[in-house]
């Protein structure tokens, strides 16, 4: 009796750990990058770090673009 509820107790807290491991590691995969505003909230949206990322780019771009085509004479 007392192996069978000692093993039935070590079945229980196992399987409760690894929910509760498998939830943390879903909401890290998840949710975790919305926290900081890398995904969007939603579909139809781009996010406000990836637009700001876009427009560094494209701003490099047009002063290398710009740079190149002035004349220093």
């Amino acid at each position: 009796m007392g192996l069978d509820l000692r093993m039935s107790l070590s079945l229980f807290l196992n399987i409760y750990i690894s929910s509760l491991i498998f939830l943390i590691v879903f909401h890290v995969i998840f949710f975790g990058p919305w926290y900081p505003g890398l995904v969007s909230r939603m579909a139809e949206e781009k996010s406000d770090m990836l637009i700001i990322i876009q427009d560094c780019a494209v701003e490099q771009q047009e002063v290398k673009r710009f740079v190149t085509t002035m004349s220093w004479n």
